[in-house]
């Protein structure tokens, strides 16, 4: 299994053209890390009303993008990961009135299935109140060959099963930075000083 959960910020290759055919890796994230699309039991995603939406417009990007089909996709409590294809030949079998008119970009496709999930989020709040969805941006990877593609699709279904050990479950967020905090104190402490709060067993530092 491959670690790429620790990078979050935006490595798109400035000279790639992001309109080309291939397999793309994305993950993208709610809002604050919010847990708003469900939550995992027994190692499965229970989609909350927020993720069946966030679930249905990814399968209507193909009927929008006549040139797009979908690969895996897994939506975790507070984001998701899917590996969307930008095809050669354009479909033209699809259920969309008005689909997309031209070549579209990963951005392109990914912005609006971002925005066609808020818009209907947001559309089903009981209160008027208007939420914020999703974190700006997205990670991406262009997957360069076959065993990368079977990589990524092993790493997404295989999430639901890692979530207690994930990096983005709030919980485990929340010790990391209780960790840290503690590294970053233990620095100015004398050596064998028990830190308060670090967890039971802690032993003292060397």
């Amino acid at each position: 299994m491959i670690n790429i959960q620790k990078r979050r910020k935006n490595i798109r290759l400035q000279q790639y053209d992001y309109r080309s055919p291939g397999y793309y890796y994305v993950t993208l994230c709610s809002h604050n890390r919010a847990c708003i699309f469900g939550d995992i039991a027994e190692a499965e995603m229970i989609l909350s009303p927020n993720g069946e939406i966030v679930d249905s417009i990814w399968q209507t990007l193909p009927d929008h993008f006549l040139n797009v089909s979908l690969d895996w996709m897994q939506l975790m409590p507070n984001h998701l990961h899917a590996i969307i294809i930008i095809d050669e030949q354009v479909h033209t079998l699809r259920n969309d009135p008005k689909p997309f008119n031209g070549e579209p970009t990963l951005g392109q496709i990914v912005g609006y299935w971002k925005y066609q999930a808020s818009k209907a989020i947001n559309r089903n709040q009981l209160r008027g109140d208007f939420i914020e969805v999703w974190q700006p941006n997205m990670f991406e990877h262009i997957i360069r060959n076959e065993r990368e593609l079977q990589a990524f699709r092993t790493y997404i279904q295989n999430n639901p099963g890692a979530w207690f050990d994930d990096i983005e479950n709030p919980v485990n967020l929340a010790r990391l930075r209780e960790a840290e905090a503690n590294r970053n104190r233990a620095a100015f402490l004398p050596p064998g000083t028990i830190i308060q709060g670090a967890g039971a067993g802690t032993a003292p530092l060397q």
